[in-house]
């Protein structure tokens, strides 16, 4: 857990990041510094730098405690840098859910340090995607600072494969004491404590690399090479589910890939495709086991009982973070440290349905916007694109666990998101310039296109 990890060590590393930002956004700007720091921060050493209360171990959302963590020092000092701001309906939605986190915490939920760990949890998370937008409007993935981006996070996968080839030795290389038993099982964990956590992060990289499926030259090469990581590190750690979601991904892009552009199927795109679907089909059934298609087991037992307490807290919820806290005396299974196995009834129990749509409208907005997109006859957009193609993996995973809401990885999900509705922002109002559309509709990402062009189309927009 991230309450064993030494407070002195998370404050050397933050640190050490602070002197490295620093390093880098000197050389190569300050919104890609801030990028690399936030990708550093959720994947290596998301821990604790000092703690409001006490931080016994909770399974949860949170910790049962407020804490600040080094990702989220790093979330907070990048909001700082003078960005372009996020379109006022963003700022409207935002509002609107954290006056009902606050409201809920006033009025409708105990006011005691579990549920305020899980507001402020959520509030770093829309915080990471407001940060996502401004970076992404900012000019972060136009060409030129786009292979940059895309060059860290295949360093960030590298890091995370040579920690898996150590761990497949036996040899528990983590900051985490409690990973023996998933080595013993010939599961790998990367960096963080538990296997399926290194497939979600891999997940939700997919929109943000998709666009170099449909470019050429070196962004090209980096995007795949990220893809074959992906697939690579999910299928070291076994988790299944997470392999199908990435692989599912992945397919539609190449596929929409080889349509869109007219490529034809050469021998290397059929065995690549070939490849991702075998994947798929050896992890379905799996898949339909854990939806209960076949059985009902414990994650159906884990739903009816989820189910049964919504019918009463569906109008508030529970509280942030308090689903253990008050299901668990009334279930024994759960009382062992099981919630129930769905990100969606989980967020509806805790936060109650209107609080699950207001948390999650960062989720919906950017799939209401990559529709409008990808179906408009005048922008069919490569970003879009690749936000949809993830949704199948996101339900797959969503529908079948509910680790995409726990801890970093939500923060990663949405910061991650929030780059892919920036760029579709910044598309759509880019949509008049022929030439920025070619730019950034029909072949994505092209180091071939002069980098100068991109910047005074971010100059223009800052007018």
């Amino acid at each position: 857990m991230l309450e064993q990890v030494p407070e002195g060590v998370a404050l050397a590393a933050l640190l050490i990041a602070l002197l490295a930002i620093a390093g880098v956004g000197k050389q190569y700007g300050w919104g890609l510094a801030m990028s690399a720091a936030v990708i550093a921060g959720a994947m290596f050493l998301p821990s604790p730098i000092f703690w409001t209360g006490p931080h016994a171990s909770y399974v949860g959302i949170s910790s049962r405690s407020p804490a600040l963590y080094t990702s989220t020092a790093v979330l907070i000092a990048a909001t700082m840098l003078p960005l372009r701001r996020a379109p006022p309906s963003i700022g409207l939605m935002s509002l609107l859910s954290t006056g009902y986190l606050g409201l809920g915490f006033v009025v409708f939920w105990p006011t005691e340090a579990l549920v305020l760990s899980g507001v402020t949890h959520f509030l770093v998370a829309l915080l990471a995607f407001h940060l996502g937008i401004r970076l992404a409007l900012s000019g972060l993935l136009l060409t030129g600072t786009y292979e940059k981006f895309l060059a860290i996070i295949v360093l960030a996968l590298l890091g995370q494969l040579l920690l898996c080839i150590v761990q497949l030795f036996g040899y528990p290389l983590s900051i985490y004491p409690d990973i023996s038993n998933f080595l013993a099982e010939g599961r790998v964990v990367g960096s963080f404590n538990h296997p399926s956590t290194l497939g979600k992060f891999c997940l939700v990289l997919v929109p943000v690399v998709a666009p170099t499926f449909f470019s050429r030259g070196l962004s090209f090469r980096l995007g795949w090479s990220i893809a074959v990581l992906t697939v690579v590190l999910s299928g070291l750690t076994r988790a299944r589910a997470n392999t199908l979601a990435i692989c599912v991904a992945l397919g539609i892009v190449a596929l929409v890939g080889l349509m869109k552009q007219n490529r034809g199927l050469s021998g290397r795109r059929v065995l690549t495709i070939a490849a991702c679907g075998a994947a798929a089909a050896g992890a379905l059934s799996v898949t339909f086991q854990r939806l209960g298609f076949k059985d009902s087991g414990d994650r159906q037992h884990f739903m009816e009982v989820a189910l049964n307490a919504l019918g009463s807290v569906w109008r508030t919820g529970l509280g942030a973070n308090r689903y253990l806290e008050v299901i668990g005396p009334t279930d024994a299974l759960s009382a062992a440290g099981f919630p129930v196995h769905n990100f969606v009834v989980l967020l509806a129990v805790e936060l109650g349905v209107v609080g699950m749509a207001l948390v999650a409208y960062p989720a919906w907005i950017t799939l209401g916007t990559s529709v409008r997109a990808c179906f408009s006859l005048s922008s069919r957009s490569t970003w879009a694109i690749g936000y949809m193609a993830s949704v199948p993996g996101l339900l797959i995973i969503g529908l079948t666990g509910w680790g995409m809401l726990a801890g970093t990885t939500l923060h990663f999900w949405y910061f991650c998101t929030g780059l892919s509705y920036g760029m579709l922002r910044l598309q759509r109002s880019s949509a008049a310039d022929v030439a920025s559309r070619d730019l950034f509709t029909i072949y994505g990402p092209d180091p071939r296109v002069d980098v100068r062009h991109s910047e005074n189309l971010v100059d223009r927009r800052r007018r």
